[in-house]
């Protein structure tokens, strides 16, 4: 796939800090969230931006282990997702990525495409309103507030892909700078 490709050439420029790829659990999401946003705070980084840093990440991570495709081991079913973080010409690059089953694409295509060609204040705006709302009155997952923050927090527009793999499943990356 394209995506290994672009890690081997992030690692080769040296600008990756934070590879993980496995199994993904909710003690792993805390403790993965948690180291990164340390090594921000050690390295001189504002509270703030760590902050910002470890909540993108926790939405990101969240959204492989509550939408991810699980994998099935010894009668466990077991979601499987990669995340790299890494600085780049003084923003944080996260990359995440996992497999999703096709019935959960379109509406997260739809809502990913929708958010790259809305302005901060649009963003911010339908947050600030989709946070009063039922979340299922108006269409929206967890998962869509959950972009919706990242859209917010992300100092450039969510960039992903999504490649086909078979006929129930697709890949899904998404990359935010921060």
């Amino acid at each position: 796939m394209d995506i290994f490709n672009t890690f081997d050439q992030a690692w080769q420029r040296k600008n990756l800090f934070f590879f993980y790829h496995g199994p993904i659990s909710h003690d792993i999401l805390v403790n993965i969230c948690n180291t990164i946003k340390q090594k921000a705070l050690l390295e001189g980084e504002p509270q703030t931006r760590a902050l910002r840093l470890f909540s993108v990440l926790v939405e990101l991570t969240q959204n492989i282990l509550f939408h991810g495709s699980s994998i099935s081991h010894d009668q466990l079913q077991i979601k499987h997702g990669f995340i790299t973080v890494g600085y780049n010409e003084k923003l944080y690059q996260i990359v995440c990525g996992n497999i999703l089953e096709k019935h959960e694409i379109e509406n997260l295509n739809y809502m990913l495409n929708r958010l790259q060609y809305m302005s901060k204040e649009e963003i911010k705006r339908e947050y600030r309103e989709t946070r009063k709302k039922d979340l299922k009155k108006v269409g929206y997952s967890s998962a869509g507030l959950g972009l919706l923050e990242i859209a917010r927090i992300a100092y450039q527009p969510i960039d992903y892909k999504i490649q086909s793999i078979n006929d129930k499943h697709a890949f899904i990356s998404i990359q935010i700078m921060i």
